[in-house]
């Protein structure tokens, strides 16, 4: 670190070599811990900088990867005394942040947050922070290491996972992603002998946002946390033992699947123990009592996938037979999430086969065979044109582009969404076609624009965000008004119709209360009159239903 100081003194190849030896070591230093230039004299730094910046060697830092660069840039900022020198600086790391793809980005955000800087509280960065998280496996930014950097400074603990703990649906599931990445990061250091992650994770605020989250009632939730609490097993005896006591044919549901997620992420860090343990449940009481432990099982699997692809590849087809159609769900998210090529091609031959299988039933009601109808074109990647699929593709565009790339993707994604609104509208109820083209259509408003706030975030990061904002509002009205329309009716007595597709719709309509406002504040006055509608209607069949 002590050769930035030195750079004053040099000149010419002398002051380029040492510069660079500087800047890589800077980089280096930057990931491991915070503050790496603390202590050094500001003085000495500044004219050490103000001569690299004299020779101009600020202006092309592509021998650096970009991550490295910014980090470099950003430390050497915080470390200078408040000048115009550190204003210069601080304007370059402004515009590496405005312009980098994600894996740059979130190398300067984990120096951020390792400093305690409140700049990540900003509507944007929250935004860009948001969308890290939301990256899939194998992305190649370092978000783990973000994420414990947030949870181990306690105002952004507070900011990121306590508050949102008891927010809405989008809200809880980031908070509840956030707990994930930082189990992982704080696993894979204690696997180095570095216990300090875990110690982040025990202080009472973030267990008590843990504890929140793990029995939320969505599984969009807890899977996340069941998953991080699976990746501590190893460093935590106690929680191993949880996580089997949990699977007694004693308790309920609640119980098993959130176990059974936990279980199947343990594999991850203690495969052998861990798979045997899977299979024996997958065999015995409780998978028969409750199909959906194979569910769970799956949305567990992601990050044992990373860690012990062949070990967890062995749990798939064990749990898409025991799971049923919840597993099949489970098992095209984690698809969709990119498990590299070749893997899981047996589950996929045995899902198609099991679905088809199932079509030809008569007795199924047009919800259920819309949406076997809807995994199967997706599980022959017939279908890659849905909302959900858009807005995965702008997220992609972030990862691989920035910014730019990913604010036109998302205005593409906006498209298809009022497109899907307006082919909803025209579907024709009283018709078996038409009915099944709204529970796919339904389905893909409830990934793409309900389930989370990816598309709202995407926007976020564009200059000419209100109008996009308005469009998401409109389509938050259009798919309340269309669900009110068609489920304020109570149930009456006798035989329900389709209550596959009946459910489908009340549980969109519960995510439509729970995700509303996703989009920004701007329209609080307009969104009250339109929960309340939702609410009457809920709270009347709650009351009326037979």
């Amino acid at each position: 670190m002590h050769d930035l100081a030195g750079l004053s003194g040099l000149s010419g190849d002398a002051l380029r070599a040492q510069f660079r030896r500087a800047l890589a070591n800077l980089a280096q230093a930057a990931s491991k811990r915070a503050l790496p230039l603390e202590g050094l004299d500001p003085e000495l730094l500044a004219g050490g900088v103000q001569s690299a910046l004299s020779a101009g060697l600020f202006e092309d830092l592509s021998w650096l990867s970009a991550p490295s660069a910014a980090s470099a840039l950003y430390e050497i900022a915080s470390a200078l005394a408040p000048s115009p020198l550190r204003e210069q600086l601080n304007r370059r790391v402004i515009d590496q942040l405005a312009q980098a793809d994600a894996t740059t980005f979130v190398a300067l955000a984990t120096s951020l947050a390792q400093n305690g800087n409140s700049g990540l509280s900003s509507g944007r960065m929250r935004s860009r922070v948001a969308l890290a998280l939301s990256l899939p496996i194998g992305s190649g930014a370092r978000v783990d290491a973000l994420a414990l950097a947030l949870i181990s400074q306690p105002e952004h603990a507070r900011v990121w996972v306590e508050e949102p703990s008891m927010g809405s649906l989008p809200s809880r599931r980031l908070a509840a992603r956030l707990l994930e990445r930082a189990a992982r990061e704080a696993a894979r250091r204690w696997a180095t002998g570095d216990d300090v992650g875990l110690r982040a994770l025990e202080t009472a605020s973030v267990q008590a946002a843990w504890q929140r989250l793990l029995k939320d009632r969505e599984s969009l939730v807890w899977r996340h946390v069941a998953t991080a609490r699976g990746l501590l097993a190893a460093a935590i005896p106690s929680v191993a033992d949880e996580i089997e006591q949990q699977l007694a044919p004693s308790l309920t549901p609640t119980e098993w699947r959130r176990a059974a997620a936990s279980l199947a992420a343990s594999i991850a860090v203690m495969p052998e123990r861990a798979l045997q343990s899977a299979e024996i449940a997958l065999g015995g009481e409780v998978a028969k009592r409750d199909p959906g432990v194979g569910a769970a099982m799956i949305m567990g699997l992601g990050r044992a996938i990373e860690a012990q692809p062949e070990r967890a590849e062995q749990l798939l087809v064990p749990c898409l037979r025991a799971g049923g159609i919840e597993a099949a769900e489970a098992f095209l998210e984690l698809c969709d999430e990119g498990l590299g090529d070749g893997f899981g091609q047996e589950a996929v031959v045995f899902v198609r086969a099991a679905l088809a299988k199932q079509l030809p039933n008569a007795q199924l009601d047009d919800g259920q065979a819309a949406l076997l109808e809807w995994l199967l074109e997706r599980f022959s990647r017939q279908d890659d044109f849905g909302l959900d699929s858009a807005v995965r593709r702008a997220l992609y565009a972030f990862a691989d582009e920035g910014a730019g790339s990913a604010v036109q993707a998302a205005s593409e994604a906006l498209a298809v969404a009022q497109h899907t609104l307006e082919r909803l509208s025209a579907s024709d109820l009283d018709t078996r076609e038409g009915r099944r083209q709204s529970v796919e259509l339904l389905h893909e408003l409830d990934l793409g624009l309900l389930q989370g706030a990816t598309l709202s975030d995407l926007i976020a990061l564009g200059d000419e965000q209100e109008e996009a904002r308005a469009h998401l509002h409109e389509h938050f009205e259009q798919v309340t008004e269309w669900l009110i329309a068609h489920e304020q009716t109570p149930i009456s007595e006798g035989a329900l119709a389709h209550p596959a597709l009946r459910m489908r719709r009340v549980r969109s309509l519960l995510h439509v209360v729970d995700a509303d406002g996703s989009y920004g504040d701007a329209w609080i006055e307009q969104r009250k009159p339109r929960r309340l509608r939702t609410v009457r209607v809920l709270l009347n069949r709650v009351r009326r239903d037979q």
